[in-house]
């Protein structure tokens, strides 16, 4: 989707499902089989927007929005309202995101000038999409206060999205009641959570599946979205010294998917001489070896999220190669677990796998299917695999929506038994079973 058609989109399905009312938003009811009021805030926004993309803007030079765009990025999130990066976004009439403080870091807590303040910040600056609050907030007090911010904010502006972001999480049976606790005390329309998984000795943080599955199971049973932040740099100290390559950052969106992720942020867009950051997607204005693999990968993530924003993750399993040690907080396929039209999934030899499922509103189901191959320096035709899958007697037919495309093909027959599925290294396919109508679309 170019820029022109994002924005075009974005403005009528807003109009649309805010100003007009839900019935004026037909082919979202048509996909969900619900009318928008009776879906929880934060799915009706995900389902009337197009899939969120967006990257950490805080770099106080003139923001290139053409350069931005080009790297497959929707939304631009502001995360520090300079003036360099405002007028641009504003300029371009492009949609985004902000950060706000309050009550927090020496900020005041909400009163009537700081009211004002924002009121005159929205009304000069058109294409609002959403507010973050409070980066990272923890301790009662805090949460108390980034609360009551955030429930102005959504009374104020009832159209946009209002969130804010967690911790990552480390394993232990506390965590999830952690981040339980912490979704309670903000009720934020999407639950969004840090997640930098790669290391400079060039292995992946062993939490890093825990942390999906956690921040899935409670979102699912909070009943809202859930995103989450994306490594897309490397540091000095504190942070990982580690530019991710080509196959990783696939496997940081593909794996996301298949847990039923729906929205990214990429941190950080572009970094200068910072103390910390050394390399981003823009570096001292110029594209990184990152940014053609983001405008690739985001393209398809987009494809694919068309309909992922309508469906409900059911399951997921971890598909180890041989030999290979579970990571903490998965649970291993065995056809047991999963779809019993699915029997046999092989040529798992020397890199992990993901099987995901999901439902649609009409009691569709749907599965992904995601190479998890990646290395520091591995392309994603490095880490090319082909999957075997194997089906009982019976099937029904088998659909895929097209990652280049963003159209429905039809893979295999009702009736047949087996699918060769040959993914890039971290990347993933979804499938339906049955016909072509993919939810969403």
């Amino acid at each position: 989707m170019n820029s022109l058609q994002y924005k075009l989109t974005a403005a009528c399905i807003m109009t649309m499902t805010f100003l007009l009312g839900p019935t004026a938003c037909a082919t979202s009811q048509q996909a969900t089989g619900e009318t928008t009021s009776e879906l929880p805030r934060g799915i009706r926004w995900i389902r009337s927007h197009p899939v969120t993309i967006y990257a950490m803007c805080v770099i106080d030079t003139p923001l290139d929005t053409d350069q931005y765009q080009q790297a497959g990025l929707g939304p631009v999130m502001i995360w520090k309202t300079k003036k360099n990066i405002v007028e641009p976004v504003i300029k371009a009439g492009l949609p985004w995101h902000t950060h706000i403080r309050v009550g927090i870091q020496g900020r005041p807590r909400l009163n009537e000038e700081l009211k004002e303040k924002w009121r005159q910040f929205f009304a000069q600056n058109p294409g609002a999409q959403g507010i973050l609050v409070n980066d990272e907030v923890k301790g009662e007090e805090p949460l108390r206060i980034t609360r009551e911010g955030m429930d102005w904010l959504r009374d104020e502006y009832p159209h946009l999205l209002v969130y804010s972001n967690a911790n990552d999480l480390a394993p232990g049976a506390r965590e999830k009641q952690f981040l339980s606790n912490w979704e309670k005390g903000l009720k934020p329309d999407v639950l969004m959570v840090t997640l930098y998984p790669f290391l400079k000795t060039g292995q992946t943080v062993e939490a890093y599946f825990f942390n999906l599955e956690i921040i899935r199971q409670v979102g699912l049973e909070a009943g809202i979205p859930y995103w989450s932040w994306v490594q897309s740099f490397s540091g000095r100290v504190g942070f990982p010294d580690r530019l991710p390559s080509e196959s990783d950052l696939r496997m940081q969106l593909f794996a996301s998917l298949t847990y039923g992720f729906t929205g990214f942020g990429f941190h950080i867009y572009e970094v200068g001489d910072h103390p910390i950051i050394r390399h981003a997607l823009i570096s001292k204005g110029k594209p990184s070896r990152l940014y053609p693999h983001a405008e690739k990968a985001n393209a398809e993530v987009s494809r694919l999220g068309q309909s992922l924003r309508f469906l409900r993750s059911t399951s997921v399993q971890y598909l180890p190669a041989p030999g290979a040690t579970l990571p903490t907080g998965v649970t291993a396929w065995v056809a047991e677990n999963t779809s019993q039209k699915i029997q046999q999934v092989g040529g798992i030899t020397s890199s992990d796998g993901l099987l995901g499922q999901f439902t649609d509103d009409h009691g569709g189901e749907y599965f992904m299917l995601t190479n998890l191959a990646q290395g520091p320096e591995m392309s994603a035709k490095e880490g090319e695999v082909t999957f075997h899958v194997k089906f009982a007697d019976g099937a029904a037919a088998l659909y895929r929506l097209n990652r280049y495309t963003g159209k429905s093909e039809k893979v295999m027959n009702a009736g047949d038994r087996e699918l060769a599925v040959t993914l890039p290294g971290g990347t993933g396919d979804l499938f339906k079973w049955g016909d072509a109508a993919f939810a969403g679309l």
